[in-house]
């Protein structure tokens, strides 16, 4: 999976692979900079993640040119940018039904187009939307983690009433359930921690309680 930034004036491209395709990894990535008439001024890989930053913008090298297509029709990018597997994933905030249906029309014209996910955000909430990353948020947790925060959500664990109990999942996963619910609260409380800024943001009245109490 290839993730690309821009601001610009220079690229930063992360890219995720297997160790085990390392060095094939390196004659792409050299056979990309040469394509893009461009080299890397810093390089740093660990765990399979690789992250470039290339010395001088290079977007309108990089297929295709969809981002004019964007601002041509008054909608806003987030980045990054995702390629995996031959697809190219874009995140835009769109502020008519008329500009982003009109924006999709054109890109049909000459690429497949499928819309994953389509969600109303309110103007006042645009702010929050461009600011707050995912890795603020998810970036602290473990795989085994983030997979038992996704097997507990998948199989019920957190609706009202709940469709499983922790004991009945770690039976369906053949972990015991200790181990299970060790990394489902390290999960939770890392999530809960990262949002408590975001939270006390949102009330003020519980900071408000907190400062008359201290």
């Amino acid at each position: 999976m290839i993730s690309h930034w821009c601001n610009w004036s220079r690229d930063v491209i992360e890219i995720r692979f297997s160790d085990n395709h390392s060095s094939e990894i390196d004659q792409k990535v050299k056979s990309l900079l040469s394509d893009l008439d461009s080299t890397v001024i810093r390089h740093t890989s660990e765990d399979g993640n690789s992250q470039f930053i290339l010395q001088h913008c290079s977007c309108d090298k990089l297929p295709p040119p969809t981002l004019q297509s964007i601002e041509r029709h008054e909608c806003l990018e987030l980045q990054p940018k995702i390629y995996v597997n031959g697809w190219e994933y874009y995140h835009v905030i769109s502020f008519s039904s008329q500009d982003l249906n009109s924006l999709v029309k054109e890109l049909q014209n000459t690429s497949n187009v499928e819309i994953i996910s389509k969600t109303t955000v309110s103007e006042n909430a645009i702010h929050d939307a461009l600011l707050v990353p995912t890795s603020s948020i998810i970036g602290g947790l473990t795989e085994k983690q983030a997979w038992s925060l996704l097997t507990a959500f998948e199989n019920g664990y957190y609706e009202i009433p709940r469709r499983s109990t922790a004991e009945q999942i770690s039976l369906r996963t053949n972990i015991t359930r200790t181990n299970y619910t060790d990394h489902l609260r390290k999960a939770e409380l890392k999530i809960i921690s990262s949002i408590v800024p975001y939270l006390k943001m949102k009330s003020p009245e519980f900071r408000a309680e907190q400062d008359s109490v201290t």
